[in-house]
């Protein structure tokens, strides 16, 4: 989400000055981050959400970016897009985010978390991720199913065994059912 410094078609209106012989799509390739750096921005912005929720207050150094606005060709409105350093506009933004979204939200993933998952081996993902419902636990449909499988198929092992074995098409005396 926070990968690229230019937001995603269709909001804003820009001017983009391509050299002659170069597309916008060269334009746009080399303005991504290289992937190390991408990664160490990621576990920054890790650490400054994990500041944030454990209500740590976060103050940045100032940051050397520009918005730049124009008015909409075809609308009364102002049109702007920040522009600096990919690295302190993926910064920016991402504070910017976390002013209008619902902070107690940011969650990490709970399977494996509980000692019922501990003692049932069940893997530990915790990945984070942002619950869009408040009773959300798990950062995916599949992470939640695999936790209740795994609870379920312990506690009912051999009654499932049993139905296999009973339901497997054969009848004692060897002819198919």
């Amino acid at each position: 989400m926070y990968g690229s410094p230019l937001p995603k078609g269709g909001v804003g209106y820009y001017v983009l000055d391509v050299s002659k012989g170069h597309t916008v799509q060269e334009r746009q390739r080399h303005s991504l981050l290289p992937r190390a750096q991408v990664q160490q921005a990621q576990q920054q912005l890790l650490r400054l959400v994990k500041d944030l929720l454990a209500g740590q207050p976060v103050t940045t150094v100032p940051l050397p970016i520009r918005l730049t606005t124009v008015v909409h060709p075809n609308r009364a409105s102002i049109v702007g897009t920040w522009t600096g350093n990919p690295l302190h506009l993926l910064l920016f933004r991402l504070q910017m985010d976390l002013q209008t979204a619902e902070v107690t939200r940011l969650r990490t993933c709970e399977r494996g978390q509980s000692a019922e998952d501990h003692a049932l081996r069940v893997p530990v993902c915790g990945r984070w991720f942002y619950a869009r419902d408040l009773r959300q636990q798990y950062c995916s449909p599949e992470c939640g199913k695999e936790g209740r499988w795994t609870r379920y198929w312990q506690t009912n092992r051999e009654k499932i065994n049993r139905r296999r074995r009973k339901g497997s098409g054969v009848n004692p005396s060897g002819e198919t059912v």
